[in-house]
């Protein structure tokens, strides 16, 4: 079993393989010890399916989360049908 030692930013994450490969892959200096969710809040970028980090343009729009503002739309699909909105 192997021991990831926890991230020195936020305390309370790991910092995995994957982290390491993207910490090397930006071309920070030092030994990568923080988290890939530190890391991507320090460099701006989200990370894709497959675990990378990229920036928010290059993302496939299937990829993207689909968020949906609560103004815009409230209930479930039964109650949006007997409110019109469907």
């Amino acid at each position: 079993m192997q021991r990831f030692e926890k991230c020195v930013q936020c305390g309370f994450r790991y910092v995995t393989e994957k982290a390491r490969q993207n910490y090397i892959a930006e071309g920070l200096p030092g030994n990568p010890q923080i988290c890939l969710h530190c890391l991507s809040v320090r460099t701006g970028k989200v990370m894709n399916v497959h675990g990378n980090l990229v920036f928010p343009d290059e993302v496939e729009t299937s990829n993207k989360q689909k968020f949906i503002p609560k103004t815009v739309i409230e209930g479930c699909r039964p109650c949006m049908k007997k409110r019109g909105l469907l």
